[in-house]
């Protein structure tokens, strides 16, 4: 299973977030459908914590040897 690394950064509520961009929410891999900020994200969800996620580039392309959208289906 993943474990979260130091580098990804828990987001402050004021951080942009994108729509088609992953996340990190509530330590589960999430693609967002909203683009706003974290605090909307949190608001509109429920979530507690939304970081970062190194593993993934904008459009979902893999990193490496896996497609991490596939194996966690995002």
């Amino acid at each position: 299973m993943y474990k979260l690394k130091p580098s990804e950064v828990i987001l402050e509520d004021n951080y942009p977030i994108y729509a088609g961009y992953v996340y990190i929410v509530d330590n589960k891999f999430t693609r967002s459908e909203i683009t706003g900020t974290v605090r909307t994200w949190k608001e509109w969800s429920g979530a507690q914590e939304i970081r970062r996620c190194e593993l993934f580039e904008h459009d979902g392309a893999k990193i490496g040897d896996m497609v991490y959208s596939e194996f966690y289906k995002i």
